[in-house]
């Protein structure tokens, strides 16, 4: 400290070392003495060397892009210099804490972030390049990679319409980035009902029956797609209608607490597993599963359903049943898994080496 060529724009925290502010000129490199004290009057010193680059000198990547849950990220890190004073070939690095999901790799030329990410969060990332001459040219960059929650729709029921009746009700997502984009892609609304920026609303027609139809939204940044069926059950419809539309997801050995319903017909119903198989261990009895899943993967049947003057429905189902121990949601559990864990458990990544013979 107590150099006169200091740039004036940068301040040293006294306290904390720390050097911050906005360079407004250009300096080539200079050394400094600085010297730390601590509150017995004892010090140590040492000489560092900076300088102070404009934009067109040193040219970087300016920031990272978001990335989304489930979405392939991949953005290479670079520089160009006009500096006649490097001398190559470069060290690249990183460090920090990086997303589940993805990895990182660098070379004389560049640093490249790839892979799926599997957590939603904000993860800083600091790049680190150095040259080879005598005084070594140092930079550091700071980065934050935004990784946003998967697309999903999150309304579940839609009520009930009557006849002659006006309805509204909104359809609600969330994850990725606004604003969305509504869709009706298969199946069609009652008779009355019209479909607009994710809104369901009109008059019900008197001869309105109940309808089954698609939902997809799609994201503005990522153009992310996700959907989901519903059904407007219209009050007094003769005809049953199975209103169970999704069934959620568990893992292996845990006892599904699901009770499928129904509306319309005549009760009592009669449910039956209609085609398709469930996982090992589950069994269909009335309206509800019995017993625990002891295989996993995804598993597609469809559910049938009479009532008493033996009229039928059918609805088709897929139903992701995940190992136990399964992280990432591949129905793997593998090394991957272990390591996915623990960056969740400590928030860093977990460096892994693997060796062995072929």
């Amino acid at each position: 400290s107590g150099n006169s060529d200091w740039p004036q724009s940068l301040s040293l925290n006294p306290n904390t070392g720390h050097v911050s502010g906005i360079p407004d000129i250009s300096m080539d490199y200079r050394e400094f003495r600085l010297t730390v004290y601590d509150q017995n009057g004892a010090s140590a010193s040492k000489t560092l060397g900076l300088s102070i680059f404009t934009a067109e000198t040193i040219r970087i990547t300016d920031n990272l892009p978001s990335g989304i849950v489930g979405k392939i990220y991949d953005q290479h890190i670079q520089m160009d210099f006009n500096l006649d004073t490097i001398q190559y070939p470069l060290t690249w690095s990183l460090d920090g804490m990086f997303p589940p999901g993805i990895n990182d790799s660098c070379d004389i030329n560049e640093c490249h972030l790839t892979g799926k990410p599997t957590y939603a969060g904000s993860y800083p990332i600091v790049v680190h390049v150095s040259d080879h001459s005598a005084n070594p040219f140092q930079l550091t960059y700071d980065y934050r990679l935004i990784i946003k929650a998967p697309l999903q729709i999150i309304t579940t029921d839609l009520p009930d319409a009557a006849p002659g009746k006006f309805y509204s009700k909104a359809i609600s997502a969330t994850g990725g980035t606004g604003p969305y984009t509504f869709a009706i892609v298969s199946g069609e609304l009652p008779e009355g009902l019209n479909f607009n920026s994710g809104i369901i609303e009109g008059t019900v027609s008197a001869q309105a029956r109940s309808q089954e139809f698609r939902i997809q939204v799609m994201d503005h940044e990522f153009k992310a797609i996700a959907q989901k069926a519903f059904t407007v059950f219209i009050i007094g419809d003769p005809q049953p209608v199975i209103t169970t539309m999704t069934l959620r997801s568990i893992y292996q050995f845990e006892k599904p607490l699901l009770t499928f319903s129904a509306k319309g017909g005549t009760q009592p119903y009669t449910w039956q597993l209609s085609d398709g198989h469930l996982p090992d261990g589950l069994s269909l009895s009335g309206k509800q599963f019995e017993g625990y899943p002891l295989s996993c993967g995804k598993f597609n049947f469809s559910i049938g359903l009479a009532d008493q003057k033996n009229q039928k429905t059918l609805r088709a189902y897929e139903w992701l049943i995940f190992c136990k121990g399964d992280m990432n949601g591949d129905f793997i559990v593998d090394l991957t898994d272990l390591i996915s864990a623990l960056q969740m458990m400590t928030g860093m990544k977990v460096p892994v080496n693997v060796m062995g013979n072929r």
